[in-house]
């Protein structure tokens, strides 16, 4: 993919425009090292990477399926593959309704076990998948790379730092999410917020000043040990629970939400509240200094991407721009 140094106004008002959106990422667990055995073994990765890379993503679609995500939903949340790096698969869901959140998420978790319980054959090769995901609102805060299509995105900032960060924390039972996910999760007060877990406040290496981090995560093993197609791992870990006691420690939702808002809210605008796009969802509301915010960022993109002739920024063409922000605004479904 080729990054244009100008692109059109008509292209810009894809990037610029207000929104959230969801990402969610698949990796395989200890994927080098596993290479380095297989080639020991004399078998074949390729032959694993493609079976992931074609599989899983069949497997989140019947996952939806199974939930009748498409006939449930309110608005056009669509959730597609934004790149894969290396072993791991990255998703993006441009978020038209915040209710729809919670169902993709539910939904990744449940493909995730799927592959993790239906590949007997890979548990014991020791091929497993790990789950995290994050949100991250544009253009404040984070932007929108534009590529050699409107299609072809990058996406850059301090959400998206966090969330790559935060797929270190991952384990086949360990689905982290971003403080702020979990935030909309018990704002909403979704049935997923009785698998979340918190494990600790963790530094995360060069992002919020190296601050502890709180790391929420959803629990992918059912509570039934002896079910059939429980995989063996998920089973010891949970006996191992019982004997130690760990994982026992669970939270309201309103406890969660209380605890995500204060911390948020604690980084000084190194953070902010997610709110829904078209803002008009009062239990998420657009923060008060979110226009001033907005303004300068996207006086930055228009300085950096915008063609010359596209939009008047010098000095005395202040209603051009104005405007021009204004359609961006009115374009926003």
């Amino acid at each position: 993919m080729r990054f244009p140094e100008k692109i059109s106004r008509d292209d810009y008002e894809a990037i610029a425009r207000r929104s959230l959106r969801l990402f969610l990422s698949a990796d395989i667990v200890d994927s080098t090292a596993l290479k380095q055995e297989f080639r020991e073994r004399g078998s074949s990765w390729v032959e694993i990477a493609h079976t992931f890379y074609t599989r899983f993503p069949n497997l989140l679609d019947a996952a939806l399926a199974e939930m009748n995500y498409w006939e449930r939903r309110k608005a056009e949340s669509e959730l597609e593959l934004w790149k894969a790096i290396g072993d791991e698969l990255v998703f993006v869901a441009d978020i038209r309704n915040i209710e729809d959140v919670p169902l993709l998420v539910a939904g990744f978790r449940n493909a995730t076990n799927g592959w993790n319980k239906q590949n007997e054959e890979y548990e014991s090769r020791g091929v497993t998948v790990k789950a995290a995901a994050w949100l991250a609102g544009f253009p404040v805060m984070n932007s929108v790379i534009p590529g050699d299509s409107v299609t072809s995105l990058d996406f850059l900032g301090t959400s998206m730092d966090i969330g790559f960060r935060l797929c270190g924390f991952a384990t086949p039972r360990r689905f982290v999410l971003s403080i702020d996910l979990a935030y909309v999760l018990a704002v909403l007060g979704d049935s997923l917020t009785n698998w979340c877990r918190f494990l600790d406040k963790l530094p995360l290496k060069g992002v919020l000043k190296n601050r502890p981090y709180p790391v929420f995560w959803l629990d992918c093993f059912s509570e039934d040990i002896d079910a059939s197609n429980k995989p063996k791992s998920a089973k010891l870990a949970q006996l191992e629970d019982r004997v130690t006691g760990n994982g026992s420690t669970k939270f309201l939702a309103a406890e969660m939400e209380s605890f995500s808002k204060c911390w948020i809210e604690s980084t000084g605008g190194d953070l902010i509240l997610p709110f829904c796009p078209h803002g008009d969802d009062s239990r998420f509301p657009i923060p008060e200094s979110y226009s001033k915010d907005r303004e300068n960022a996207l006086s930055e993109l228009e300085r950096e991407f915008l063609e010359q002739g596209d939009i008047g920024l010098d000095e005395g063409q202040d209603d051009d721009v104005e405007e021009f922000r204004g359609d961006i605004d009115r374009n926003l479904f």
